[in-house]
């Protein structure tokens, strides 16, 4: 919880500008309420890849609260056409497993808060091509 208040501290509550990515957060409404960020429920190359994750869309235990995360995003306007560029997104370790792939892309801005570097779209295809399936 210390990291998601952090964000909110740092960033501003519900700041538009700002895409939290969460994976593997047990209660996924205590994230809206502590830092209030528009959230991406789900692993973050599919998020950079503007990619559907059919494992979440599918999952008995998952499906709802990826489908209300990409429900809110599609409102605001940042998908179907994400652009990466354009937002702040951030990791917390406590709400996101980061993989050691993932890292590469990742700076650290806070305690356990992460940021994904603005990459040019050269730059994050090459990226996305080096995760080979893991992104399909």
């Amino acid at each position: 919880m210390q990291q998601l208040q952090w964000v909110a501290q740092h960033y501003g509550y519900d700041n538009e500008s700002v895409v939290l990515v969460i994976n593997g957060f047990p209660n996924f409404a205590w994230e809206a309420a502590i830092a209030g960020e528009p959230e991406y429920f789900g692993h973050l190359c599919f998020l950079l890849a503007n990619k559907t994750e059919n494992a979440q869309l599918y999952s008995p235990s998952n499906n709802t609260v990826y489908i209300g995360a990409m429900q809110e995003l599609w409102v605001q306007g940042k998908i179907p056409n994400f652009q990466p560029s354009k937002y702040t997104i951030l990791l917390t370790s406590a709400t996101y497993e980061i993989q050691p792939a993932e890292m590469k892309i990742l700076q650290n801005v806070g305690p356990g808060v992460y940021s994904v570097q603005k990459l040019s779209e050269a730059a994050l295809r090459q990226w996305l091509e080096g995760l080979q399936n893991e992104c399909s």
